[in-house]
């Protein structure tokens, strides 16, 4: 089926927007990613996303009009984060005549360990309590010896 409306007929070109991370982003853990893709030719292509060696489906894009290009977002569901920065490797080849390509994207956002808050938490509690404990220690029967 071609595409009247798009005059010649452009092969697929994809470009990924963007990989948004749904939620929180734990080591250990499941998640989904969400991976926004402009196809701005008059063909679809035919798409897998993969985090590391997670991979989706084979999904198929859009074709751009002669009013616009089709951006679409497709999940790609992660069994395990792993440490390190999220990132997604895009294949594609264009359905009709083959042309395709690969695109590495950085989501920008690295996993957290499960107990990363917790820790952020203590930390600053020790610190708030330290200077208080610091501010404190001078007082004494004979009078105050604080910084105050």
């Amino acid at each position: 089926m071609t595409n009247p409306v798009v005059h010649p007929l452009v092969p697929a070109n994809i470009t990924v927007l963007s990989v948004e991370v749904e939620g929180e982003a734990i080591i250990g853990e499941e998640g989904l990613l969400k991976v926004m893709v402009r196809n701005s030719g008059a063909t679809p292509a035919v798409m897998t996303f993969c985090y590391l060696d997670q991979c989706s489906q084979n999904w198929t894009s859009g074709s751009a009009t002669s009013q616009a290009d089709s951006n679409t977002s497709y999940p790609l569901t992660v069994t395990s984060y792993e440490g390190g920065p999220i990132q997604v490797v895009v294949t594609w080849t264009d359905a009709e005549n083959g042309v395709g390509g690969e695109v590495v994207v950085d989501a920008g956002v690295s996993p957290k360990t499960k107990y990363s808050d917790t820790v952020n938490l203590l930390f600053f509690m020790g610190i708030i309590g330290g200077a208080v404990w610091w501010l404190l220690r001078g007082k004494s029967e004979s009078g105050p010896k604080t910084p105050f």
